[in-house]
């Protein structure tokens, strides 16, 4: 199939990610991929470097107009099979560019993201209704998508997320040499947050949750923030960076900064935290479950979907410091719990979460209209 992949956004994080992993496993399985991306962006850099065929024609200078009219363009010059939008706010410049071109491509978005807003006025249905299908990446998103939008229930259909679990596979890894890589002492347990510098991250809750830990304990241990700061995160991080001056945490916190290698990075860490206030879904999660870390996640949106509370790791209500910490230090003190959270994680992902179901899954969606 020709296909075209699009996705407007200039940051670097899971859904980033999520199109460009889409786009390089469609293409390995002989589809003819184009991706329709941000100029200058990480999308384009990246994907160059896949050997992606990338259109990158949104851009922070173009205006809707201009915008407009090298996507009809580039419809008009080639014909595809299908296209696959990961955010609906592209719907605005692809709907009436495939109306201009007189495209008859298969039309897809993929919901990544909750929405507080009801999208069931005229200009909203007029977007929708040229979509063959929603794809949401949670049954949390599933909901929020039909509550939300004016499309036909039955065509929204949920897809998880998946991973390749020979990637995230903890024996390739030397927790070791990562150790002595990063300068972290063998002998402290660590505990991390990986993931970009957003509020809604829960960074301010990690370090509460560290600081409660340093005044109730003597456990040597040292907390992880893995992740650099993507497009607009300069402020937050920041402030982040500041907080853990006001908490005195500066001996027991280490910025990690941006890595390419989260398996290798996730060696080095003996507990995965995932304090976000309201998740879509979370990538690291599967990462972390498949490298057999155990789990304390917060209880919301699509996070009990994958982690099973007091079977693959805790779930705590989010925003809520001092159940994390209570949490975290029953990890830290039972290294039995650990394993046998850690053990059942990589199971579950192998189970539920492999890459190869789901492309088949999202290439059936393609050959299918409602």
């Amino acid at each position: 199939m020709k296909i075209l992949q699009t996705c407007c956004s200039f940051s670097w994080g899971g859904l980033e990610m999520q199109t460009l992993n889409i786009s390089k496993l469609l293409s390995d399985r002989k589809h003819d991929v184009t991706l329709l991306c941000p100029n200058k962006s990480f999308l384009e850099k990246e994907g160059k470097t896949l050997g992606l065929n990338v259109e990158p024609i949104y851009g922070n200078n173009k205006n809707f107009v201009t915008t407009l009219y090298h996507i009809q363009k580039l419809l008009k010059s080639r014909i595809f099979d299908v296209i696959h939008t990961q955010i609906s706010h592209d719907l605005w410049s692809l709907v009436p560019a495939m109306k201009l071109a007189n495209c008859k491509a298969r039309f897809f978005l993929t919901k990544r993201m909750a929405s507080s807003i009801n999208k069931k006025d005229l200009l909203h249905r007029f977007l929708y209704k040229r979509l063959d299908g929603i794809i949401s990446i949670s049954n949390f998103i599933r909901q929020n998508v039909i509550d939300t939008c004016p499309i036909d229930p039955q065509k929204v259909h949920t897809l998880w997320n998946a991973i390749d679990v020979d990637k995230y596979d903890p024996k390739l890894y030397s927790k070791t040499d990562v150790r002595n890589e990063l300068g972290i002492d063998q002998d402290s347990l660590t505990v991390g947050l990986v993931g970009r510098f957003t509020k809604m991250k829960g960074h301010r809750e990690f370090l509460f949750a560290a600081k409660k830990i340093k005044e109730e304990t003597n456990l040597d241990v040292l907390f992880l923030l893995v992740g650099g700061v993507s497009h607009g995160e300069n402020k937050y991080a920041e402030e982040i960076k500041e907080l853990v001056k006001e908490l005195q945490l500066e001996s027991h916190v280490m910025f990690t900064g941006w890595s390419d290698n989260i398996p290798q990075m996730m060696a080095a860490i003996d507990i995965l935290t995932f304090p976000s206030h309201k998740e879509s879904f979370g990538n690291i999660l599967l990462e972390a479950m498949a490298m057999g870390l155990p789990i304390i996640a917060s209880n919301s949106g699509a996070v009990p979907e994958i982690v099973i509370d007091r079977e693959t790791g805790f779930l705590v209500p989010p925003k809520d410091a001092d159940s994390l910490a209570q949490k975290i230090i029953i990890l830290l003190k039972y290294e039995s719990i650990r394993n046998k959270f850690g053990q059942a994680g990589r199971k579950r992902v192998e189970k539920k979460f492999l890459i190869n179901p789901f492309i088949e899954a999202l290439e059936n969606h393609y050959n299918y209209t409602q």
